[in-house]
């Protein structure tokens, strides 16, 4: 399924998949959202019995300093610089996107920007933090690992994860596809024309 998308030559055709991807993505944060507010997982909750562990919320009585020395402030920095990489298709989407009325692409490109990296952003932050307020510091790496097995809503959206990842794939290989096509010169231009047939 994924080398025929990997292959392709352009990012045009991937936009159906990209957008399906976001979808996938806006659903898991609604989802999150949602087991926040509904109670399900506080003590005595409907699904709090089920999930892998207990949530977990004690008051904080160390220094802001305490908090950026602890490992798990530069676990959340990682993720964060992970869920913003996006630098290395940026030429790409450059190249690729229409020009406007006037002919540059330069306003348009920042519009884009300005938007993916916001709905990025706001994606994050409610994972993040509906995440946290659910299971405090009981809270894993990847959250969904915290909802129970048997609720529905958490299962699907571990499918939404795999959806998300299949779509965005493509994405990366695109560009590890161009930069192997540019690393071989003439050869590698002839072969990225022959191939896919």
């Amino acid at each position: 399924v994924l080398l025929p998308l990997c292959s392709m030559k352009s990012l045009a055709p991937l936009a159906k998949f990209s957008f399906l991807g976001v979808l996938s993505n806006v659903f898991i944060a609604i989802v999150i959202a949602f087991r926040s507010l509904d109670g399900s997982y506080r003590a005595g909750g409907a699904l709090a019995a089920a999930a892998p562990a207990a949530a977990e919320f004690v008051p904080f009585t160390g220094s802001p300093w305490a908090t950026v020395a602890d490992p798990g402030f530069a676990v959340l920095l990682c993720m964060l610089s992970t869920a913003f990489i996006a630098h290395y298709n940026a030429p790409v989407f450059y190249e690729e996107l229409a020009p406007g009325p006037d002919g540059r692409k330069d306003g348009r490109f920042l519009l884009v920007s300005v938007i993916g990296f916001s709905i990025a952003a706001i994606i994050l932050s409610t994972v993040m933090s509906c995440g946290f307020l659910t299971f405090g510091r009981a809270s894993l790496g990847l959250i969904l690992d915290n909802y129970a097995a048997t609720d529905r809503l958490a299962v699907a959206a571990r499918i939404a994860i795999v959806v998300s990842l299949t779509t965005t794939q493509p994405l990366v290989f695109f560009s590890l596809r161009r930069q192997l096509v540019d690393l071989f010169g003439h050869r590698g231009a002839e072969l990225a024309e022959r191939w896919p047939p």
